[in-house]
């Protein structure tokens, strides 16, 4: 269940972002991606998944998954913050309080800011549940 959840997720993402932010990839956990030749900005994109509860007894148990989506937006460390403000705004439009299949996604969550070798990364993460069939 967990790989349909994030599949879901992904895949109500991957277009329309692609189609708002042409030439800054989403970077997945362990997708391809040249970290030796990275754009001057990407996005990360991790579905997490942190706790599994009953919600069901007697002959027909279920699992209500719970988890975040975080997202990073990546920009050179010295061009400014609003290219990564940008990309956070479209996400909290997009995800904040969406309903897909059986997941509900909450309200956007800030996550910090930091820079790290030479980016400057801006953070927001969303909880979510989601209900077996």
């Amino acid at each position: 269940m967990q790989k349909a959840i994030r599949d879901q997720i992904v895949e109500y993402i991957d277009a329309p972002y692609a189609a708002a932010f042409p030439g800054v990839p989403i970077v997945f956990p362990n997708g391809p991606f040249d970290w030796n030749n990275p754009p001057p900005r990407f996005t990360q994109v991790d579905v997490v998944f942190h706790s599994g509860t009953q919600i069901a007894v007697a002959g027909d148990p279920r699992t209500r998954f719970r988890g975040h989506v975080y997202v990073t937006a990546c920009v050179r460390l010295g061009s400014g913050n609003r290219g990564a403000l940008d990309v956070l705004d479209w996400f909290a439009t997009r995800l904040a309080y969406a309903r897909i299949a059986r997941i509900q996604l909450q309200a956007p969550d800030p996550d910090g800011n930091l820079e790290r070798k030479g980016w400057y990364l801006e953070n927001l993460k969303f909880a979510f549940f989601a209900d077996p069939a």
